[in-house]
């Protein structure tokens, strides 16, 4: 798929571009979330606070038999002699000398075949014996532990799955004594401690679900019980905050050791876990390989050309499915196509999982998607609409100058130099405030515009209220708007759409494809527009806190910039100097570009920008050869 498929065609500036090489290597490819407060998230420290590593010995000390004879006498009370001496008996293996990882410090009380009775001994432990942990096994016996440390779970951060060589069973009714501990016991978590982890999650060449996937697999949760902001880059090296309820930083550092091209760090406590859009955007760090230009003054150009003028705010490329599937199933059908389809290819095995069914069921084979997966065509077809309605936008009212597409002079249409009337922008504080007072408000003029901003990345971001407007001929003779506050509509059921020609493209392309924008022409809620809220999106995005430096290599093996686990090892930022003696090739010239961009914002797009060259996987791994 090539970028004019999906509507991207125009430059924001008219400076010659110049050939080079994106993601060469995923280390030429560095992101650091930044949070909501501007902090960019960089991985410094790979250890569990101090107080988190000894919190367990001293909440052991304060276990002692003697501060618990009252509870012990009421347990005596409620359960028996015999199990108040078990109880007892387990108490006094617990203590601060001991360095027991918390296996042995299980007993079981005797067999007791009132269902009434048992839930009160469970709700006395939690509520007079809170460091220990209940559940019932077979024969209707309560088997009770330690809950210090995490007692169901190794070293590693592996759930055990069996208890003394025994093997653990399906059903709840036929765990013995050995099988793992019922999940609904949470560990024993102290009352001045937030309930979530926090943790910085560094990757190398790996999808924020994949790698979350691995983390919870370790600790013994499901990927989608862990919190995180947004998703990054696969062919990249990330670092981003997660949060995680009621596990320990130790435990979370200990799977350092066991994990590869994934480190966990920078640990705290929270009290609420991470959701989709908390976060201000993201830190690039970019390297440009292989960089032929006229002349360095052209790169020069082209950087700060980018840097001051801004990019068309497009969406980029999206991952398309293998073709060699595609050549398959048309001609031998879906379940031949399925044998070649890629286990991380999700949605595309699904469907034809589904055709594999029901040959003739089209609409149940997508439904067969997992649904936040089977909304991303939709947004996907929204950004689609976006991008052609943002290249209308540029054609029409900005400037045909000379530029540079792949290296070939030719007549684009670039440049974008003001407002235009007609154009929608958010409003100002203080035209909120004044039509605020107005019984007679024109909605089609102000509107609400209560609803989740769009996200680069396709997920949902914080709410907002901002209001959008229609420019108009006072406004511009004002300049009261500048062209970096002109947004552009994704379509939805309350969207408000350009009062200029601009509008007409959304109506065009959704009609020659059968598509209404204002009613829904089938029965299938989700995939309709009225089932759109709708959004707003910048037209032009300019880059923060903008760098770039030229750098000459010879050896393309050899990183050209740090990561955060390289200046972990290595605070020094200097890079290791290449062998001047060395015979790997000639000298090539790199482009680095740092920056930081809004959750709204393509970090490739900037790069088209500087490049004038397309950001297609294709057209690199062509020029990586």
């Amino acid at each position: 798929m090539e970028e004019k498929d999906v509507g991207i065609l125009c430059f924001a500036n008219s400076f010659p571009g110049f050939r080079a090489v994106l993601k060469q290597r995923y280390s030429d490819f560095i992101v650091n979330e930044v949070d909501l407060d501007g902090n960019v998230v960089r991985l410094t420290s790979l250890t569990a606070p101090p107080e988190d590593e000894t919190r367990s010995d001293a909440a052991a000390a304060e276990f002692s038999v003697a501060s618990y004879e009252a509870q012990l006498d009421a347990f005596k009370e409620l359960a028996g002699e015999e199990n108040a001496r078990i109880v007892k008996q387990l108490l006094d293996k617990i203590s601060p000398e001991k360095s027991d990882d918390g296996n042995s410090l299980v007993e079981t009380l005797t067999p007791n075949e009132d269902k009434g009775s048992r839930t009160k001994v469970h709700a006395f432990f939690r509520e007079r014996m809170p460091m220990l942990i209940t559940d019932t096994v077979a024969d209707n016996r309560i088997r009770v532990r330690y809950g210090g440390g995490s007692a169901s779970d190794d070293r590693s951060g592996k759930r055990n799955r069996s208890w003394k060589g025994k093997r653990g069973h399906d059903s709840k009714r036929q765990r013995q004594d050995g099988d793992k501990f019922d999940r609904r016991a949470g560990n024993y978590w102290p009352a001045d401690r937030h309930k979530f982890c926090q943790f910085y999650l560094y990757k190398e060449n790996k999808t924020t679900q994949s790698a979350l996937m691995i983390v919870a697999q370790k600790i013994g949760v499901k990927a989608k019980n862990m919190g995180f902001a947004g998703t990054k880059d696969k062919r990249a090296v990330t670092t981003q905050r997660v949060t995680v309820y009621k596990h320990s930083a130790t435990q979370l550092a200990a799977l350092n050791k066991a994990l590869f091209g994934i480190k966990l760090g920078n640990f705290s406590y929270v009290e609420k876990g991470l959701v989709l859009g908390e976060l201000s955007g993201n830190r690039f760090n970019v390297i440009l390989r292989d960089v032929v230009a006229e002349s360095e003054h052209a790169i020069k150009e082209a950087a700060e050309g980018m840097g001051n003028s801004g990019f068309i705010n497009y969406y980029g490329l999206q991952q398309q499915a293998a073709e060699e599937s595609r050549k398959i199933f048309k001609t031998a059908g879906p379940a031949e196509a399925l044998k070649l389809m890629p286990h991380h290819m999700i949605a595309e095995r699904a469907i034809l999982l589904g055709l594999k069914k029901d040959p003739a069921n089209y609409l149940q084979a997508i439904q067969n998607i997992p649904r936040p997966m089977r909304m991303m065509y939709v947004h996907s077809y929204q950004s689609y609409l976006w991008n052609s309605a943002a290249s209308t936008r540029i054609q029409k009212y900005g400037n045909p100058l000379l530029s540079f597409s792949n290296g070939v002079k030719d007549v684009a249409f670039t440049g974008v130099d003001a407002v235009v009337e007609g154009d929608l922008v958010y409003c100002q504080e203080d035209e909120i405030s004044k039509e605020a007072g107005k019984d007679d408000v024109d909605l089609e003029d102000l509107v609400d515009t209560d609803v989740l901003e769009d996200d680069a990345c396709m997920e949902l971001a914080r709410p907002s209220r901002k209001k959008v407007k229609h420019v108009t001929a006072e406004d511009i003779a004002s300049k009261k708007y500048a062209i970096t506050d002109v947004v552009l509509p994704l379509v939805g059921s309350t969207t408000v759409y350009p009062s200029n020609d601009v509008a007409d493209v959304y109506n065009k392309i959704t009609k020659m494809e059968s598509i209404d924008l204002k009613s829904c022409t089938h029965n299938v809620k989700e995939f309709s527009v009225e089932y759109l809220t709708g959004a707003y999106r910048n037209l032009l995005v300019k880059p923060i806190d903008f760098e770039w430096r030229l750098s000459s290599y010879s050896d393309a093996r050899n990183p050209l910039t740090k990561t955060d686990m390289d200046l972990l090892q290595d605070p020094s930022t200097s890079l290791p100097e290449e062998d001047a003696n060395s015979t790997q090739g000639p000298s090539l010239l790199a482009l680095q570009l740092q920056f930081t961009l809004p959750t709204s914002a393509y970090a490739t797009m900037a790069i088209r920008e500087v490049m004038k060259m397309s950001t297609s996987v294709s057209v690199h791994k062509l020029l990586s050869q």
